[in-house]
């Protein structure tokens, strides 16, 4: 195991505009390959995420068997974070038992 620690700038690894998903999943897979165990993501610069980038980003960092810190990360980023890791409410589409269709008149 090795203790010691390795800072990543996530804006020089992919760019100051995190978008797409399948960018945050390569990521992690350079990480995972890392000969540390502590990494450090330094998000200094970072402009934007999307919220694909942010869910995969997420997702990566929990089944990552390194410890992952987040470093200056930009308030805009840290909202995103939060709104990706709130439970969405499941919407339940109520089924008809009605079988035929409601005919209306409609006096002219």
């Amino acid at each position: 195991m090795n203790f010691l620690s390795e800072t990543i700038s996530i804006k020089e690894s992919i760019s100051p505009d995190l978008a797409l998903r399948n960018s945050a999943e390569n990521f992690f897979k350079k990480i995972n390959q890392l000969a540390s165990d502590r990494i450090i993501i330094d998000f200094t610069s970072v402009t934007s995420i999307t919220r694909s980038f942010a869910d995969e980003y997420l997702n990566q960092k929990k089944k990552t068997k390194k410890t992952i810190i987040d470093a200056n990360v930009p308030e805009i980023i840290v909202k995103m974070f939060k709104v990706v890791e709130k439970k969405p409410e499941k919407y339940v589409v109520p089924q008809s038992n009605q079988q035929k269709p409601l005919l209306l008149k409609i006096s002219v």
